[in-house]
C-alpha cells in the first residue's frame, strides 16, 4: 500500500477551494437569515402589540412567521450548496396542504374563537383530559 502525501494534499486543497467557499456562503446565508427572520418576527409581534391583539394570537402569529422566514432561509443555503430545492419545495407545499385539509375544522374554530374574543391565555378548556388546562398558543397547554 503505497500513500502519496502530496496527491492526498492536492486534492483536499481543491476540495476545500471548490467546497469552501460555498459552505461559507452557506452558513452566512443560514446565520443573517436567521437574524433578519428573528427581527421581522419581532417586528411583526411588536406591530399586533401595538394593535391590541390578544397575546395568544400575537404568539401564535410570531411563530408562525418565524417558522415560514427560516423555512425560506434553510432553503436558500441549501440552494447555496449546489442541493436541488424543488423536491423539498414540492414535499413541504404537499406537507402544508395535508395539514391544512386536516386540521380544517380545527383551524376554522381558532380563527373564530380569535376573531369572537372567547380565546384567551388562562381560559379553561373542556377537551383537556384531567381538569382545567391553561390554553396557550404559543407553548403546549400547561395541566
Amino acid at each position: 500500500m503505497n500513500i502519496n502525501i502530496e496527491e492526498i494534499t492536492t486534492r483536499v486543497t481543491e476540495l476545500v477551494t471548490v467546497y469552501g467557499l460555498r459552505i461559507v456562503a452557506a452558513l452566512a446565508i443560514f446565520v443573517i437569515g436567521r437574524i433578519i427572520a428573528r427581527m421581522f418576527a419581532g417586528g411583526v409581534e411588536r406591530a399586533m402589540i401595538k394593535a391590541k391583539a390578544e397575546d395568544s394570537l400575537v404568539g401564535f402569529t410570531k411563530n408562525l412567521t418565524y417558522a415560514a422566514l427560516l423555512t425560506f432561509v434553510v432553503l436558500a443555503a441549501l440552494s447555496q450548496l449546489g442541493i436541488q430545492t424543488t423536491s423539498f419545495v414540492a414535499i413541504i407545499g404537499a406537507a402544508g396542504l395535508a395539514i391544512g385539509l386536516a386540521l380544517q375544522g380545527s383551524l376554522s374554530n381558532f380563527a373564530t374563537d380569535c376573531r369572537d374574543g372567547h380565546l384567551r391565555v388562562g381560559t379553561w378548556s373542556p377537551a383537556a383530559a384531567k381538569g382545567s388546562c391553561t390554553i396557550s398558543v404559543s407553548s403546549p397547554p400547561r395541566c
